[in-house]
């Protein structure tokens, strides 16, 4: 990751979310119909090979963090950049909800008791620390990959306490975090590997309220008139090569700031 930025939206219209939606279609097409492979196979599961073909080598050069609360955002923003600017962005709720399914699959095919009504507390613990686990290696793997991070703050994901800023989603937290802690890298050595790539549910949190403390000083603040900014100097400019170049140009990092 080169960049992060945390996103206030405060009123948009959905003109680019059948965009979005059919920009992450495919992909998600293509992990539904891996789950039955899976727990159709005898014997252990093969967790890496899971892993990579819940997670594929796939071309994005934005990370889109959100509430599941706020998809239709997220897939609005993920239309929006792909026509504005023809950039690829990879929405995380496509991981959560297979996630979800993943388990489902896995705990009926292995982990109900003898009456076949209710799953066994050990077995169900064991398949979900598993799958949480490769969630969470997938996550960093992506964020990794990606050459900027969005985060959509809303009040769906970040509840203000005073000057604590909490969320009750753990895959929220999972990012935030990766994306403070992960390794910054040079912007180029992103669009080197991309270039050379293009040419070859209900919260559990109804009766169980869960808070963890997160940190967004390492993102920079953008509002919607910074992505109305950002698409008209596009327009009208022709001294950048990388639409993402003016978007960072437009929001410097702040001098307290250091990665």
């Amino acid at each position: 990751m080169y960049r992060g930025f945390s996103l206030e939206l405060s009123n948009h219209n959905f003109l680019y979310s059948k965009t979005g939606r059919e920009i992450n279609k495919n992909y998600s097409l293509e992990i539904n119909n891996a789950l039955n492979d899976y727990v159709s196979l005898e014997g252990s599961l093969n967790g890496s090979q899971m892993q990579d073909d819940w997670f594929p080598e796939i071309d994005a050069e934005v990370f889109i963090s959100h509430s599941h609360k706020n998809k239709g955002s997220a897939m609005w923003l993920s239309g929006w950049l792909w026509d504005k600017f023809s950039i690829k962005a990879f929405v995380d709720s496509n991981i959560w909800g297979f996630s979800n399914s993943l388990l489902w699959e896995i705990d009926n095919e292995y982990c109900c008791n003898e009456n076949s009504e209710t799953f066994d507390y050990q077995k169900r613990n064991y398949s979900t620390s598993h799958v949480h686990s490769m969630l969470s290696t997938a996550l960093m793997k992506m964020i990794d990959r990606t050459e900027c991070l969005i985060f959509l703050n809303t009040p769906d994901s970040i509840t203000a306490s005073n000057i604590i800023d909490k969320t009750n989603s753990p895959w929220i937290y999972l990012e935030l975090t990766i994306s403070q802690i992960i390794k910054k890298r040079e912007k180029d050595s992103y669009r080197e590997y991309f270039q050379k790539s293009l040419e070859k549910t209900a919260s559990i949190t109804e009766h169980l309220d869960i808070v963890y403390d997160v940190n967004l000083d390492h993102l920079t603040d953008i509002i919607d008139i910074d992505l109305q900014n950002w698409e008209l100097e596009w327009n009208l400019t022709s001294i950048y090569d990388n639409p993402l170049d003016i978007l960072y140009d437009q929001n410097p990092i702040p001098d307290q700031l250091t990665f």
